[in-house]
């Protein structure tokens, strides 16, 4: 990847994406508790953490594995710095 000019990976292992159409109502209660990286996390999260890894990342160089806590915490990072820039315009 680095050869074509890319030069930051990041991967993303969310456990149950729910909140989607493809995903059922039980999967989403039985998938709450489970606890750690492999219980529930909603669409809208994990696609705010993804923005928000380019967004705010993007220039940054290396290899970077999030799981449910760590895009939490990423989609929380950019609903702030969004919210900031949507104040100042």
């Amino acid at each position: 990847m680095r050869n074509i000019g890319f030069t930051r990976l990041a991967i993303f292992r969310p456990g149950i994406i729910v909140g989607n159409a493809h995903t059922p109502a039980w999967v989403g209660l039985l998938g709450s508790l489970v606890p750690g990286p492999f219980g529930n996390i909603d669409q809208r999260i994990l696609g705010r953490s993804i923005a928000a890894e380019i967004a705010l990342h993007s220039r940054e160089a290396g290899e970077v594995i999030r799981e449910n806590a760590a895009m939490k915490q990423l989609a929380a990072q950019f609903n702030s710095v969004t919210l900031a820039f949507l104040r100042e315009v």
